[in-house]
């Protein structure tokens, strides 16, 4: 137990220590831009202070002072950059609502305030180090012509206006705390108005709340529909599916065989049916409640396609199909799967070769058969090409990259995806 609080209590440290770091890394990069448009005021106040009357001079050096870091904060690039610092250097949580460019005045209004709040805290933090810096120095010059005789000044003690000698030690102690100290609360500072400044505003979270609830809306109306069209419909086939095999006389295997690979089938349309329903409503409880279909389920689709007489050979050089990632693997399996109803659909009768292979991070899918008459195109066929569409988003997705068209009389589905290496637990 000691050993497990003592790592604990290490750990928490650690963190403590790399967000002051981080803190400090964006205070210097605003000491460094107020350093810069510093620079560039005094060099104009310089030049025009002498030559011109003295109200319009100051008014010139003010506008100077002013406007660039005004019009800068207005950049819309600005803002992102800004909460993107503000995330990663500061420890901020904007809760699901990283900023992003402006689309409203306010929050153009809103950036250009925290820009100036940034250069201020920067500005006072590099005045903070220089003064310890300075401090330091101080110190140091003070104490070493008097370190050889000892009198008034030493190595280890100061003689001032207190009366006595103060312990140089202490004095360094004193610069470090105090800079220590203002540093932490330019930094707690920012940290506390990033939300305000940067985040979204009252009136910005009730318009993406009523827009939230509009889609929610619809999604909830697009389940209804599904449930009372397409849901009827495949409780029509499992149901007439089921009679009409039991109505089958014993003789007729073939038949029989037929319905009940219908029934399966239909059976598990609805199962998946039931887990969209749960997502386009955002039942995680229905949602995950379904058996979620991998790589792992391939044989299952395989022994349907058969039972249904489809020809269908399998052959892969993954020797373990449970390494790859589970997004990956899901989004594999739709692939084959989509690969297989083409073939259905298009070539009926035809030998389905499906063939899956691991190289260098990557899998690959292929998905051949015999073409049957004109069928399917990359981007149409008779399935208006829905399915292919579909295969390209999920491949987009992943990054990965996809082939598909006729050649030789074969049609081609081709599809590479990258696989990650997997972290050791």
């Amino acid at each position: 137990m000691h050993g497990a609080d003592s790592s604990t209590w290490r750990r928490v440290r650690w963190l403590r220590g790399s967000r002051y770091a981080l803190r400090l890394v964006y205070l210097l990069t605003g000491s460094a831009l107020a350093l810069s448009f510093g620079s560039i005021d005094l060099v104009v106040a310089d030049a025009l202070w002498d030559r011109a009357p003295v109200a319009f001079n100051r008014l010139l050096v003010a506008a100077v002072v002013v406007v660039p870091p005004t019009l800068l904060g207005f950049l819309p690039q600005l803002r992102h950059l800004e909460g993107a610092a503000a995330t990663s250097l500061l420890g901020v949580d904007f809760r699901g609502h990283p900023p992003g460019p402006p689309r409203t005045w306010d929050q153009r209004w809103r950036t250009v305030t925290w820009f100036w709040a940034h250069l201020l805290a920067g500005g006072l933090a590099g005045a903070a180090i220089i003064g310890g810096i300075l401090a330091v120095v101080y110190l140091v010059r003070a104490v070493a012509p008097h370190e050889a005789h000892l009198t008034g000044l030493s190595l280890w003690g100061l003689t001032g206006v207190w009366g006595g000698t103060v312990p140089v030690s202490v004095v360094l102690l004193l610069v470090v705390v105090s800079v220590f100290l203002a540093l932490s609360a330019c930094g707690v500072s920012l940290a506390r108005l990033a939300p305000a400044l940067l985040g979204p505003s009252v009136a910005e979270l009730l318009a993406e709340l009523e827009a939230r609830t509009t889609h929610l809306v619809e999604r909830t109306r697009l389940a209804r529909e599904l449930h009372d069209s397409v849901g009827h419909a495949l409780t029509v086939v499992v149901l007439e599916t089921a009679v009409a095999r039991r109505r089958v006389p014993p003789e007729s295997e073939a038949l029989a065989g037929s319905l009940e690979t219908v029934e399966t089938a239909a059976r598990r349309a609805l199962e998946d049916l039931d887990a969209i329903l749960g997502l386009l409503r955002e039942d995680r409880e229905a949602a995950q409640r379904q058996p979620v279909h991998d790589l792992s389920s391939l044989d299952g689709l395989v022994r349907a396609s058969r039972e249904g007489g489809q020809r269908i050979v399998v052959s892969s050089e993954v020797e373990d199909l449970a390494t790859l990632p589970p997004a990956v693997s899901r989004e594999a399996y739709r692939i084959v799967q989509e690969g297989v109803t083409n073939a259905l659909r298009h070539a009926p009768g035809q030998p389905v070769r499906i063939s899956l292979g691991r190289r260098y991070e990557r899998l690959r899918i292929q998905v051949t058969n015999p073409v049957a008459g004109a069928g399917p195109t990359a981007g149409g066929g008779r399935g208006g090409g829905r399915g292919l569409a579909g295969v390209r988003e999920r491949v987009h997705l992943l990054g990965g990259r996809m082939r598909s068209g006729q050649r030789d009389g074969t049609w081609h589905l081709d599809v590479t995806l990258p696989v990650p290496e997997q972290e050791e637990p």
